[in-house]
């Protein structure tokens, strides 16, 4: 070791010492052997690259003049060797000096002539951009000089010579990921047309290094474009070179290959793509679906979580499709274009692999540390991918294996806790709640699951992850991914709130969660983007408050800010304007694209303001003082009887008494707004009464 370093040291004063680049050559010779030395550490590197001075090795780079008898490439050859051996340090890698000299590397690669000492040369240039790439200024700089469209066209004209200027391209694409195509999103096109064309035409072994490669891409897929390319046409020659592996007996390794790439298909451009317009294409997502979901089964029956590891990457990929496959009955089964007995043999073989899913996860507890946190990341992985699965399946409704995963609920939980630590923390971002959270809303409607979350604790953590996620939705200016997610956390805590009266009324959690809505509804801007939200929250609001009346001072500033915010969403959901006939009551512009989804929300938000205002009066007057019950008589007025639909005029009519029947002078006010009239003219059988028999 001593020996190393003296060597070390002598070579860098006598490069620190050179005045000439004929001395420093000389000084070169021993420069390979030492920092290829496995005893040449980090700061020996940066100390021989300083020593070398950048300006030497930009010049080796570029001249042209090289002694006479040497490949013109000579002085190139040492830069690039050079430039590789300190690329391998990350410090050094995204060196200022080295990120300005991207382009002409890239030139080198794309232009490098076929003989063996210029290959050589390209599997240094290559190193170098890897390396470059795997650090955040070099991969900036990458994406900035375009390097991967330049190789992308490259490999399109068939320019790209050397077999390891593609696996270059792959790694980059691999590296960066959808980043690539976010100025270029053509490149990706030319990419995969090059590759499916290959794909679909090649039916040699290539075929299956192809599907590899296409996977490789696939992973970069950038969502953006997702709606475009169904039909494009290196997505038909994918449909159609898979269909050419599925329908042969191929041996179980080149299956593999192709299962991982028609998952990413399936995930990333959805069900469509893989049921396609003909009858061959629904054999072949068919058949697709039947090998999964028996790769699946052969995978995980009767083995453990470390036996399992063995096949993980396949597995993972396997669980995507089923997650989209599930997904997609879960939401469009009409448009499932099948009869009923394939879609039979469908939901039979789904069934069939997560029985063998739920039953690996039974078993997974009892062979894991107490911790999760002392998983290696290996296991973590595949356990998430898993409790993912597992989460589409309970979204579907389905009465099918519902006793077993009742048994693995708190395990379940458990996994769904520990990833959203991760998340907090920084370590992953990875958030398996979030595919959890539509099976949640269907368990929490059930006595059984809903009981087995409370003793969990559940509540408490759905606090936490709303909090979280309204944090990040207003952070990323209110991003559809986490308003989503919101939605749904409301849809859970309704169900609570509705079936659980005690619990809400005695747990401080659901004080707190109040406490937040009030705070959180006044906030978001009005409007129909937020519309669905908007509804939500403030329906919970109200079927919260209803349990903390006692709480809840009518000086609050956040509560009448919260009211203004609730009763708005309720008030303008109907109008007479902006219905086809101006006699008739009708949905709101803004609220018929979103009705379906908010139309039991508006029906259950008007029952809680109507049952609230026993235990608050106060708030009787400030709905008359708004002048919403002004609007609600005068249009009621306006449009003749049969204009409004019984369960919205039954709403709006059970409002109306029970503001009477809460407020001193209510009954005064809306007979001088012209109560009775609508009462005649709708028949308001119970409004009527109370108003004609007040003084």
């Amino acid at each position: 070791m001593d020996r190393v370093n003296d060597s070390t040291k002598m070579c860098i004063d006598a490069l620190r010492l050179a005045k000439t680049d004929t001395e420093k050559f000389a000084a070169l010779s021993l420069i390979t052997k030492i920092v290829k030395s496995q005893d040449c550490d980090r700061e020996r590197r940066k100390e021989i690259f300083d020593a070398i001075g950048f300006d030497f090795i930009s010049r080796l780079l570029s001249t042209k003049e090289v002694p006479e008898g040497c490949p013109s490439y000579i002085y190139q050859a040492i830069a690039l060797t050079l430039l590789a051996y300190f690329c391998m340090e990350p410090e050094l890698a995204q060196d200022p000096q080295i990120l300005l000299k991207v382009d002409e590397i890239t030139d080198f690669i794309l232009n490098a002539g076929s003989t063996e000492d210029e290959k050589l040369m390209v599997a240094d240039a290559i190193q170098c951009l890897e390396a470059i790439s795997s650090v955040s200024a070099g991969k900036q700089t990458i994406l900035e000089r375009d390097v991967i469209t330049k190789l992308c066209k490259a490999a399109e004209q068939h320019k790209l010579n050397h077999e390891d200027g593609l696996k270059l391209l792959l790694t980059l694409v691999s590296t960066i990921g959808p980043e690539c195509w976010q100025k270029h999103p053509e490149a990706f096109h030319e990419l995969m047309n090059k590759f499916a064309n290959d794909f679909v035409s090649d039916n040699s072994e290539k075929k299956f290094d192809l599907c590899q490669k296409l996977v490789s891409i696939m992973y970069s897929f950038p969502k953006a474009l997702a709606n475009n390319c169904e039909s494009a046409k290196w997505a038909t020659d994918i449909h159609q070179g898979l269909s050419d592996i599925l329908f042969s007996k191929v041996p179980v390794p080149h299956m593999e290959p192709a299962l991982k790439l028609g998952a990413l298909m399936t995930e990333k451009l959805g069900v469509r793509w893989a049921l396609g317009y003909t009858q061959q294409s629904k054999q072949f997502f068919l058949i697709f679906v039947h090998l999964v979901c028996i790769e699946v089964r052969m995978i995980t029956e009767d083995r453990t979580l470390d036996q399992v590891l063995d096949d993980g990457s396949l597995l993972t990929a396997c669980f995507s499709a089923l997650e989209t496959v599930i997904s997609f009955l879960v939401i469009n089964e009409s448009a499932l274009d099948l009869d009923q007995q394939q879609k039979q043999q469908l939901y039979s073989a789904v069934t069939s692999a997560m029985n063998a899913v739920v039953s690996l996860l039974s078993n997974v507890p009892c062979t894991l540390p107490l911790s999760l946190h002392d998983l290696d990341e290996g296991k973590r992985q595949i356990l998430f991918a898993i409790v993912r699965v597992t989460g589409a399946w309970l979204a579907e409704e389905t009465a099918a294996l519902r006793e077993e995963v009742y048994e693995t609920l708190p395990f379940i939980m458990k996994v769904a806790s520990h990833s959203f630590e991760l998340v907090l923390s920084g370590q992953s971002d990875i958030d398996v709640m979030r595919f959890l959270l539509p099976g949640l809303c269907h368990l929490t409607a059930e006595d059984k699951a809903r009981l087995l979350l409370v003793e969990m604790k559940f509540q408490k953590f759905l606090l936490d992850y709303f909090i979280y996620n309204w944090k990040m939705f207003m952070k990323h200016e209110k991003s559809n991914e986490y308003e989503t997610v919101i939605v749904t956390i409301c849809g859970i805590c309704m169900n609570l709130v509705v079936l659980e009266g005690n619990l809400v009324a005695t747990d401080p959690t659901f004080h707190e969660f109040l406490q937040c809505i009030l705070k959180s509804l006044p906030g978001l801007e009005h409007g129909i983007q937020h519309l669905v939200l908007t509804g939500n929250l403030a329906v919970l609001g109200l079927l919260l408050l209803r349990h903390y009346t006692n709480k809840i001072k009518a000086c609050e500033t956040a509560v009448y800010r919260y009211l203004t915010s609730s009763i708005k969403f309720l008030w303008d959901a109907h109008n007479v304007d902006d219905s086809h006939d101006a006699n008739t009551l009708s949905v709101a512009h803004d609220y018929k694209k979103i009705w379906t989804q908010v139309m039991e929300l508006w029906f259950l938000g008007m029952q809680a303001l109507s049952t609230l205002l026993p235990k608050m009066p106060w708030i009787t007057q400030f709905i008359v003082e708004s002048g919403w019950t002004g609007v609600i008589i005068d249009t009621l007025i306006r449009i003749p009887e049969g204009a409004i639909d019984a369960s919205t005029k039954s709403a709006y009519e059970h409002l109306l008494c029970c503001l009477v029947n809460n407020g001193q002078n209510v009954a005064h006010s809306l007979k001088n707004q012209g109560a009775l009239q609508a009462c005649t003219i709708h028949k308001l059988s119970e409004l009527h009464p109370l108003l004609f028999h007040s003084n």
